[in-house]
């Protein structure tokens, strides 16, 4: 700001002036306020809080603010003000997605879920914003290689958009071998059906950059003191998460590290999935079997990180039938045709790649 005439800024010795600023898409707005002896403590003043332009066009929605904000207007036409924060729902019918949402404006997706009822986008207005929704189109059966979104959609075509982003791609198509979803008790798939899994695009890390594949860790400390099923030609990976979650120590992130670290994997896994899980063995041969479809889908998105490296050892919610101490560790990155699939410790490091149930 630039005082563009002398009373202005009308400083006086020994006093204190309190201006009062106005932050305006198109400015600062600055008019003097009160001015006192330097030794009084006393200044007041009213905030004023930004407002936000949304238009929001195309099939059936409604715009609520998040926290203590407000929204005004009608006809896709709103102001928003008092928070930076707006959610739009979309009416989900049946058997049908939510294409996608077209984003015009600045502005950061904080979270997408998909509900029995709606789709739901949360944004972060930045200034005023323009969201166009697609279309809603017929439901389709999954098919190995498929991008899996934030939202819990899915499709065949390159459509990772930023504001509906691919998080994992699908590499089994309906339940697994001996699994339901009776074995999933409170979550809402779409349909009311294992719809197939998706493993994530990168190991989990809390350091990922582009020179690493994420953290190699032991399994944990304690796989003999959780009784978790053994047969490891089935698809039990979530139910055997699940017991590990109610161990005692779980949550200390060590004890159990391999389960630990692919349930807090991040992004968060949308509502209408299991949400993310260390798979079993049986989940990773199938992903073996299906792996150079799935490897494509991985090359094709930015941030994705191959599972076929050297070291390429990836821990499974399994253990060795006949040693309850001793973990199983699947072997992606073995140099020839003829690799011995699985070892079994517990005490040497290895990756973690979450899968979820959808």
């Amino acid at each position: 700001y630039t005082p563009t005439q002398t009373s202005d800024a009308n400083l006086e010795a020994g006093k204190q002036h309190t201006y009062n600023i106005t932050v305006k898409k198109t400015g600062l707005e600055v008019t003097a306020g009160t001015s006192a002896s330097w030794t009084d403590d006393s200044s007041s003043g009213d905030a004023q809080a930004a407002t936000f332009n949304i238009s929001v066009t195309g099939s059936a929605r409604s715009v609520t603010a998040g926290g203590s904000g407000k929204i005004s207007g009608s006809d896709g036409n709103y102001t928003l003000s008092g928070s930076n924060e707006f959610t739009v729902k979309v009416a989900e019918q049946s058997e049908k997605f939510l294409k996608d949402i077209s984003v015009k404006g600045v502005c950061e997706l904080k979270s997408a879920t998909c509900t029995s009822d709606n789709y739901e986008y949360t944004y972060v207005a930045k200034g005023d914003v323009s969201l166009t929704i697609g279309e809603l189109v017929s439901k389709t059966t999954p098919a190995v290689g498929d991008y899996y979104y934030l939202d819990g959609t899915w499709s065949s075509g390159s459509e990772a958009m930023w504001e509906k982003p691919c998080i994992g791609i699908v590499f089994i198509v309906g339940a697994g071998n001996d699994d339901s979803i009776d074995n999933y008790s409170g979550n809402s798939f779409i349909g009311s059906r294992i719809n197939g899994y998706a493993v994530a695009l990168t190991a989990t890390t809390t350091e990922r950059n582009a020179s690493n594949n994420g953290d190699r860790r032991v399994w944990g400390t304690n796989i003999g003191g959780v009784s978790i099923i053994t047969d490891n030609s089935k698809c039990y990976g979530y139910r055997n998460t699940e017991t590990i979650k109610s161990a005692t120590n779980y949550s200390d992130g060590t004890t159990f590290w391999a389960c630990y670290s692919a349930v807090n994997y991040s992004p968060a896994a949308p509502s209408c999935s299991s949400g993310w899980y260390l798979p079993s063995l049986g989940e990773l041969n199938v992903l073996w079997t299906n792996y150079a479809t799935v490897q494509s889908k991985f090359n094709s998105i930015s941030g994705a990180r191959d599972m076929v490296i050297s070291w390429g050892f990836y821990w499974a919610a399994s253990k060795n039938g006949s040693n309850a101490n001793q973990a199983v560790c699947v072997d992606f990155g073995a140099w020839t045709d003829s690799r011995t699939f699985t070892d079994y410790f517990k005490t040497d490091n290895a990756y973690v790649r979450p899968v979820l149930t959808f």
